[in-house]
């Protein structure tokens, strides 16, 4: 692929949501190979990382100049019950596993997973030229079951069931920034599924401003892309109210037509500020 493409692509992110991958096939099941095996989540764990080094390495022998990154979501893991030991306990257990194993060996070439010993990948270490950031919402556990997180007792909730959180976005910038401190950040998908066009607009603006305050804290983050431009497929949810898109898209007939948001989007990014008062 990259000397297929060598001379007209110069920016390659080896995987998409990796740990996603390893979450929703090998531990909740959701996807194939349809699996609930905590040693069997561990073990690709290491096999993408162990990919990703491949990766890089593959793409800089063929140009050093190129830019090579990986992509992961954010999911903000936070207890039901900041009182409850057990919960506190689970989140800080699962941060530790999906953040912070790749997190680590991306800045020291180390795998450290709990209850095995510490594995060296020597071609690791350092082995991304940016930081891709996905980010939708925040992740809470519960006693028996895992759901959503929002800091207000009635959120907005989005076409998929989930509460609005964009502390979430700020607060994941600042914890990769410090973990990979010499690596830029770019927010490489951000965005709601709704039919609600007013409810994507303030929902982009609260996470363009979570964004800025990253910025402000000082991490370096160099973009931001909407997800998605044109209404998408989504894999759970097919053509439905789930809708990304700052432009619709009509599976019948293939119109597209741009959106209320997709033309404030515009006017954002022509403007290059936010101005509160003119939100919906």
């Amino acid at each position: 692929m990259g000397r297929a493409l060598h001379g007209r692509a110069r920016h390659f992110h080896i995987q998409n949501e990796s740990m996603i991958y390893v979450v929703s096939s090998y531990l909740t099941g959701e996807n194939p190979p349809f699996l609930r095996d905590g040693d069997a989540a561990f073990e690709m764990t290491r096999h993408v990382l162990r990919l990703h080094a491949d990766g890089y390495r593959i793409l800089k022998s063929i140009d050093p100049d190129l830019t090579v990154a990986t992509i992961e979501v954010y999911v903000d893991p936070h207890p039901a019950d900041s009182g409850d030991p057990d919960l506190v306990r689970a989140a800080e257990q699962f941060d530790a596993w999906y953040h912070g194993v790749p997190l680590r060996a991306l800045a020291t070439g180390c795998v450290e997973l709990p209850g095995r010993e510490p594995e060296e990948i020597p071609h690791l270490k350092g082995a991304l030229d940016l930081y891709g950031f996905n980010y939708y919402c925040s992740t809470q556990f519960r006693h028996g079951s895992v759901g959503y997180h929002s800091d207000l007792e009635e959120p907005p909730i989005d076409a998929m069931g989930r509460p609005v959180h964009p502390g979430g976005l700020e607060e994941g910038l600042v914890r990769v920034g410090q973990a990979l401190p010499s690596v830029p950040l770019l927010v490489t998908e951000n965005g709601c599924p709704t039919v609600d066009e007013e409810f994507r607009i303030r929902y982009v603006a609260a996470h363009l401003a979570a964004l800025n305050r990253a910025r402000q804290r000082g991490v370096d983050v160099r973009g931001y892309f909407h997800w998605t431009a044109v209404d998408n497929y989504e894999w759970h949810q097919g053509f439905s109210d789930a809708r990304f898109g700052l432009i619709t898209f009509d599976p019948e007939t293939g119109k597209r037509q741009v959106k209320r948001s997709g033309d404030w989007f515009r006017e954002v990014i022509g403007r290059g500020t936010l101005v509160p008062h003119e939100l919906p």
